[in-house]
């Protein structure tokens, strides 16, 4: 069992989740705090592998990309629903780390990192390289969005008059299309059934920026100009006849916490993300953590007490890539497309930063150390035109100062020394009243 004081650490983290999206209004903020909820996924699981099992994996912007493209892949060429993919893209994440770690692991050194390093450069390079399964630079597109099946339908009708803007998307199942999806710049759902109309709009406004308006039972829709099209100026219209009944909105919700699309995002995303943390602290607190920890500490005496450390090892670094995988399956689902830029060496480093930062022998302060560090990457993005494009410069940077200064973890440093500064005070305080 992982203790009180983790169980009531976990619970506290599921109350401030919970209200992030009440206070947080605007959604371009909520998505950018759910891809930090997938970031700290693949934290957590470097965490346990790095922390204490004592490796060190380069690659896992290559298992992230595993699961990526299952769910991308799986999801549009053969219409498996894309929580279904989730399971697939573990059992793919799974075999890669065994055919990487079985052989890398048996060795001293750091033999597994030049091979997750090699694993993450082939990755890369091949998925550039791939147009006809990966679609190439480009990638994979048209990723439907990920559905939980359980829960209920809204029904709620475009009002006469109504006036929204938003993106028109083609919802395929099975190869086909189904439906045609109205996402309004708010965050909400619309669905409109297939229909001769509908399909004809699918292929000429997927993905375009639309104003979608409705005049008694006339569907009007609004192309925006296309800068890269001269013929395009914005003013064209479509008109469709449609029963405004025959819209609703939502479709199965993932949880009851709303209706709005990028809410039901972030809760999913940092619902497991809870969930994974308390599956790891509870490891870290069996038998398994306590071995984990001796091989970290001392691998010659963990040995000697009989602890199979090679076997150890690929179980944590297993565990580590599953996690990358998930958060990969969330990315494409909610992305609705598979590009290759986020699954770079590049993405990689900057993981292990997210770890080192807070202190990787310690879950919370690795979680806690991503968080922190991601909030102010997102900043800088917002507000310094320079940070987002010598990105990776400050990544190595921060990686420097943290070996050269703070070795064991900004945060468990900081409590350290903040904890002999205490011992310190109260001892002349003692001296001084004495």
């Amino acid at each position: 069992m992982m203790g009180w004081k983790n169980a009531a650490g976990v619970l506290l983290l599921a109350l401030i989740v919970l209200f992030v999206p009440k206070i947080i209004k605007n959604d371009y903020d909520l998505i950018r705090y759910t891809y930090v909820g997938l970031h700290c996924i693949i934290v957590i699981g470097l965490s346990l592998f790095m922390g204490y099992a004592g490796q060190i994996s380069l690659g896992q912007a290559g298992f992230y990309a595993i699961g990526a493209y299952t769910t991308g892949i799986l999801a549009t060429k053969f219409g498996l629903p894309p929580f279904c993919t989730i399971f697939i893209g573990i059992v793919f994440a799974t075999i890669a780390a065994l055919v990487i770690g079985i052989p890398s692991l048996r060795l001293h050194g750091h033999y597994l990192a030049m091979a997750t390093l090699g694993f993450c450069f082939i990755f890369s390079i091949v998925s550039e390289n791939t147009v006809g399964v990966v679609g190439g630079v480009a990638g994979i597109t048209d990723v439907p969005a990920m559905k939980i099946p359980y829960g209920y339908k809204k029904k709620t009708y475009l009002d006469e008059g109504a006036s929204l803007t938003g993106r028109i998307k083609a919802t395929r199942e099975k190869g086909k299309i189904v439906s045609i999806t109205f996402t309004s710049d708010d965050g909400e759902v619309w669905t409109i059934p297939v229909s001769e109309n509908s399909l004809k709009m699918a292929k000429t406004l997927n993905l375009r920026k639309t104003k979608l308006s409705v005049e008694q039972n006339i569907l009007i829709i609004k192309k925006e100009a296309n800068p890269n099209d001269k013929n395009s100026t914005g003013n064209d219209e479509n008109r469709y006849e449609f029963d405004r009944t025959d819209m609703f909105q939502g479709g199965i919700l993932w949880i009851v916490f709303g209706t709005k699309a990028h809410s039901q995002k972030f809760y999913l995303t940092w619902a497991t993300l809870i969930f994974l943390m308390a599956l790891s602290l509870n490891i870290m607190n069996s038998r398994v953590g306590r071995a984990c920890k001796a091989i970290h500490s001392n691998q010659t005496a963990a040995s000697a007490m009989g602890i199979n450390i090679s076997l150890l090892k690929i179980q944590i670094f297993v565990i580590s890539a599953i996690f990358a995988s998930i958060a990969g399956s969330y990315y494409a689902s909610f992305e609705g497309y598979v590009p290759s830029a986020p699954f770079t060496i590049d993405a990689s480093i900057h993981f292990v930063i997210l770890v080192a930062i807070g202190g990787m022998t310690n879950l919370w302060c690795s979680l806690f150390g991503a968080i922190f560090l991601s909030l102010i990457f997102i900043y800088l993005e917002v507000h310094w035109e320079f940070f987002k494009n010598y990105k990776i410069l400050f990544d190595g940077a921060i990686l420097m100062v943290i070996m050269m200064f703070f070795p064991k973890g900004l945060f468990i440093s900081i409590g350290e020394r903040g904890y002999k500064c205490y011992k310190k005070l109260k001892k002349n305080y003692f001296k001084f009243c004495i």
